[in-house]
């Protein structure tokens, strides 16, 4: 097991470190990062990880070093493929677990159903609203366009996770042009609540 601690700096200032633990270096198959939360009253560790060998992966969650199961621990945006084994490994060190919202992946590849560009980022800015000054205007669209646009046009792949629940979004997405992909669906789980 490899570790090394990164310290990830924002631009309000410093950040927690997080833990970044590998199998093997430089061949990886399994990279999981451990964060603590700035939260100071109800401090958690978010966990998140890359695997591509679930075997590895089950070895290095049970070693103690990695997570601290013990913990309240919060998993972000898990391959839904891997909750089997969460929930194993959890229920073997004595730990609760639940999942606290499942999402689907959706990805954009034909920009033509994008707002045209005139809506550009030029035109928003940044202000204290509640529902009602911003619900059915079109603000949401216009913002997805905006930054889609912006991303694909700085080569970045466009995608977004949407909670199963949110029909609205869901909505809104499909109807830019964005594709869901049945084959990947991630959740956020959340140990020792």
């Amino acid at each position: 097991m490899k570790r090394l601690i990164a310290g990830v700096r924002g631009t309000e200032g410093s950040r927690p470190p997080t833990v970044i633990s590998v199998d093997a270096w430089p061949e990886l198959n399994v990279i999981v990062c451990r964060t603590q939360t700035e939260n100071k009253s109800a401090p958690k560790e978010r966990v998140s990880f890359f695997c591509m060998d679930e075997q590895i992966l089950s070895t290095i969650l049970k070693e103690d070093d990695v997570v601290d199961w013990t913990a309240s621990l919060s998993f972000a945006g898990i391959d839904n493929s891997y909750s089997p084994l969460l929930k194993d490994i959890s229920s073997q060190r004595g730990s609760s677990f639940r999942s606290q919202c499942n999402t689907r992946l959706l990805h954009l590849t034909d920009f033509d159903s994008l707002l045209p560009t005139e809506h550009s980022e030029d035109h928003f800015r940044i202000s204290s609203l509640n529902d009602s000054h911003v619900e059915g205007k079109g603000y949401a669209k216009a913002l997805v366009s905006c930054m889609a646009r912006k991303l694909h046009a700085q080569g970045f792949p466009v995608y977004c996770f949407v909670e199963e629940e949110n029909a609205v979004s869901y909505k809104l997405f499909k109807n830019l042009g964005f594709v869901e992909d049945p084959s990947y669906s991630a959740a956020w789980w959340d140990c020792n609540f």
